[in-house]
C-alpha cells in the first residue's frame, strides 16, 4: 500500500481550507474551498486511509515563551494556564495549551489554540472516519529548520516569523519592529533564512538589505516556486517529529494506554497489602495482567465520563496530574489512596442514571479525590455517598440546590487499612 499523507491547512476561522495529499513522495495537485468542498474531498479520500496532519496559520494561536522556574517545571499543568493568562486576551479556559521546548535560562516555550478551531477539525475527520496523526503550526515547522535560528516567509501581504520560542504572522511594514521585540537584544549572530514567493523575488533584495544590518549571517533567499502548503508539507515530511499539538484531551490514541504497563505494578502492589503486607509478592502473571487491564479500564470509562462534554481548565490539568503522577512512580502509596486506586472505586460508585459528574480534581499531597456532581434529589447525593463508603472511602460532602435539581461537591479519601482495589 503506497504511504499517503493529507495535509489540511484552514484560515484563522476554519472557513477556507486548503489541502495537498502526497503519496510515496510525489503531490496531488493542491486544492483549495470552502467546508463542505473539503468534507467531499475527505470522503473521496476515506477508503485510502491517509494520514491526517493539520497546519494551523500562526493567526489561530499563540506561539510564545513564558518564564518558568525550572524547580517549578514539575508542576507544570497547575502553573502555565495562570502564567499564560496574562499574556493572552483569551479566556483562559478556551485555550488548549500545550508545552513546548525548554528554552534559555527559564524560558519554556508553549503554544495556545482555541478548543473551538480543534474540535471543529478534528469534527470534519471524524465524520470522514480519518483519524488526524497531528497538528502543528506553520511556524512550527519552520522552526523545525534549525534551532537558534530566525526564519522568514514572505508570501504577499503575509509575513511569518519565528525565532526560538516564538513564532507570529505579520505585515512586511511592521516585520522590522516585530524582529526587535522577539529577538534577544544583542543577538546578532543567529543565522536568518528567508523564504519568499517568486513575485516577491525583486522586493526581497530590499528586505534582505534591511536585515543584513543587525544579522550579518542572512543565508542566500529561497524562492518557494511551488506554493506555501507543498513548502510546509515537505518541512514536515523531513521533521515528523516536530511537537504535536494534538495533545491531552485530543491525543488520537487513548491516553490511558501510555500508563497501562504501570498498571500491572500497581495491582501487584495493591495485591501485596491485601494478602500479607509481606515485602516481596509473587503472583500469576495472568492473574495480574487481567486486574491491571481491569483497572485501566474502570479508569478510562471514569476519565472519559468526565471529560465527555466540554474540555475544562480544570479536567485537563486533572488529565496531565495523571502523567505527572505515573511518571513520579507515585501511583501507589501504604493506603492505596492515591489517584488510580480512588478513580476505580469512585467509578464503580457513580455506576447509575441519577448522578452525573460535572468536575472532577485531585490534591496529590493530601490523596483527596474531589468530585462534583448533579443530581435529582438529596437522596440520590445520600446514595453516592453509601455507595462510596461502601468502597472503604472516607467521604464527606456539601449539598446545595440548583435550578434543575441538586449539586453535590464530594472529597474522598481511602479509608486507612482499607484493603485493595
Amino acid at each position: 500500500m503506497k504511504a499517503q499523507t493529507l495535509f489540511i491547512s484552514p484560515d484563522a476561522r476554519a472557513q477556507h481550507f486548503n489541502w495537498l495529499l502526497i503519496e510515496d513522495g510525489e503531490r496531488q495537485a493542491p486544492a483549495s474551498g470552502p467546508e463542505p468542498e473539503l468534507a467531499e474531498a475527505l470522503a473521496e479520500l476515506a477508503p485510502l486511509q491517509p494520514q491526517v496532519v493539520f497546519v494551523l496559520p500562526a493567526e489561530a494561536a499563540l506561539h510564545t515563551a513564558v518564564e518558568v522556574p525550572k524547580r517549578q517545571r514539575r508542576f507544570l499543568s497547575r502553573s502555565l494556564p495562570f502564567i499564560l493568562e496574562a499574556q493572552t486576551a483569551q479566556d483562559i479556559e478556551e485555550l488548549h495549551i500545550v508545552p513546548g521546548d525548554a528554552l534559555a535560562g527559564d524560558l519554556l516555550g508553549v503554544y495556545a489554540l482555541p478548543h473551538r478551531l480543534v474540535q471543529t477539525l478534528l469534527r470534519l475527520t471524524e465524520t470522514a472516519g480519518l483519524s488526524p496523526r497531528a497538528m502543528v503550526l506553520e511556524t512550527q515547522l519552520l522552526a523545525a529548520r534549525g534551532r537558534d535560528r530566525i526564519h522568514i516567509a514572505w508570501q504577499g501581504e503575509r509575513v511569518l516569523v519565528s525565532v526560538p520560542g516564538r513564532g507570529m504572522a505579520c505585515t512586511r511594514q511592521n516585520l522590522s519592529a516585530w524582529l526587535e521585540r522577539l529577538v534577544p537584544e544583542g543577538q546578532t549572530d543567529w543565522p536568518v533564512g528567508l523564504h519568499v514567493s517568486p513575485e516577491l523575488t525583486t522586493e526581497a533584495n530590499t528586505l534582505v538589505a534591511e536585515l543584513e544590518q543587525t544579522w550579518p549571517t542572512l543565508e542566500p533567499v529561497q524562492t518557494v516556486a511551488e506554493g506555501w502548503l507543498p513548502m510546509l508539507a515537505d518541512f514536515w515530511l523531513e521533521n515528523p517529529r516536530v511537537r504535536n499539538l494534538l495533545t491531552g484531551p485530543y491525543e488520537q490514541v487513548n491516553a490511558f494506554q501510555r500508563w497501562k504497563p504501570a498498571f500491572a505494578g500497581l495491582a501487584a502492589g495493591l495485591g501485596l497489602l491485601a494478602v500479607s503486607g509481606a515485602l516481596y509478592f509473587v503472583a500469576d502473571l495472568r492473574q495480574t495482567e487481567a486486574r491491571a487491564e481491569a483497572t485501566w479500564v474502570a479508569a478510562d470509562n471514569l476519565f472519559a465520563e468526565a471529560v465527555n462534554g466540554s474540555m475544562n481548565l480544570q479536567r485537563q490539568r486533572v488529565r496531565q496530574q495523571i502523567d505527572d503522577l505515573i511518571s513520579r512512580g507515585d501511583n501507589t502509596d501504604a493506603d492505596g489512596g492515591t489517584f488510580l486506586p480512588l478513580l476505580v472505586r469512585v467509578n464503580t460508585a457513580l455506576n447509575g442514571e441519577q448522578i452525573r459528574l460535572e468536575e472532577l480534581r485531585f490534591t496529590a499531597d493530601r490523596s483527596e479525590l474531589q468530585i462534583q456532581v448533579r443530581a435529582q434529589s438529596t437522596e440520590n447525593l445520600e446514595a453516592l455517598r453509601s455507595e462510596l463508603e461502601a468502597q472503604n472511602l472516607t467521604v464527606t460532602y456539601s449539598a446545595g440546590r440548583t435550578e434543575d435539581g441538586f449539586r453535590g461537591n464530594f472529597r474522598i479519601q481511602a479509608t486507612t487499612g482499607g484493603g485493595a482495589l
